[in-house]
């Protein structure tokens, strides 16, 4: 799936086995019927080459060059298959860019933002509940005089 993401300037960084395992891990987490339809999605992509005329071979066995304009035909055929080739290249774009590689050569750095929302959170988990949010200052307002009043009058 090396075909699907960028290859140039800041890019070229071998990371084709994490960004593998990365999909793999995703996998169990999609939605039961993208699950069990993904195997057999991958095995079209594979063997799928003579039905959109690409001769008797298989998907790993093209150059890159040629599995580039495969993959774009699928992307342009009927929808079950241009859903098939977006799901794919969405599922392989997001574990590219969350490589660590991938990330210093753009210049994210997510620790200090981290260290921000930790701090803030702290501080609201600490924070009188009334006071956190002011919509709802009058609600924990009339929560407690409820508590207080055992009749259960007041309004």
């Amino acid at each position: 799936m090396s075909v699907l993401r960028p290859y140039e300037g800041i890019y070229d960084v071998d990371v084709d086995a994490r960004v593998l395992a990365t999909m793999l891990r995703f996998v169990p987490h999609m939605a039961a019927p993208v699950r069990l339809s993904f195997p057999l999605g991958l095995l079209l992509v594979e063997f799928g080459a003579p039905f959109f005329g690409f001769g008797m071979t298989r998907f790993r066995s093209m150059n890159r060059a040629r599995a580039i304009s495969y993959l774009e035909r699928i992307g342009r055929g009927a929808e079950p298959f241009r859903m098939l080739f977006d799901g794919l290249r969405v599922l392989v774009l997001v574990a590219f860019y969350q490589q660590p590689e991938i990330l210093a050569a753009l210049g994210v750095d997510w620790a200090p933002r981290a260290e921000e929302l930790i701090a803030r959170r702290a501080k609201l988990m600490n924070m009188e509940p009334s006071l956190a949010n002011p919509r709802n200052a009058g609600v924990a307002r009339a929560d407690a005089s409820r508590a207080d009043d055992p009749t259960g009058t007041s309004s």
